[in-house]
């Protein structure tokens, strides 16, 4: 399960890192690049 996900794990790992506390909402915006009430997840899909 981590191996199929590992690009949306350290997303949320890093977006745990620099903001120390996120959403539900911010980690689902993560996990599907979109704007979260917080964090925008899209930056976690470009290149």
């Amino acid at each position: 399960m981590l191996e199929d996900n590992r690009l949306q794990v350290l997303a949320v790992a890093h977006a745990l890192e620099s903001f120390k506390t996120i959403t539900g909402e911010d980690v689902q915006a993560i996990i599907h690049g979109r704007p979260g009430p917080f964090i925008d997840g899209r930056r976690y899909h470009t290149p």
